[in-house]
């Protein structure tokens, strides 16, 4: 039972040097705090969002869900597009 699993590899020893940095760093604490940290903002940004509220506090949370005002990733347009569904802004 002893040394049985001892000698073998990391899963990661085979891994090119471009691979083994990004594991690196996905593999961190810091990243993963990170994430947290960004999808904790996200979660508060999206429930500051009501129904007409001011034009600042909507190009604000646009801006801070990662949406340019206006721009193309701006998804509270894509619920228009969609039969059956309809947003008023």
């Amino acid at each position: 039972m002893a040394g049985i699993g001892l000698r073998e590899l990391p899963y990661w020893s085979t891994y090119c040097k471009p691979r083994l940095i990004i594991h690196v760093i996905i593999s961190s604490k810091y990243f993963d705090l990170s994430i947290s940290g960004i999808i904790g903002l996200n979660v508060i940004t999206m429930a500051l969002e009501f129904h007409m509220m001011p034009t600042v506090i909507r190009r604000s949370v646009s801006l801070a869900d990662g949406g340019a005002v206006g721009g193309a990733l701006n998804y509270s347009n894509l619920a228009g597009s969609i039969p059956g569904h309809s947003t008023v802004t």
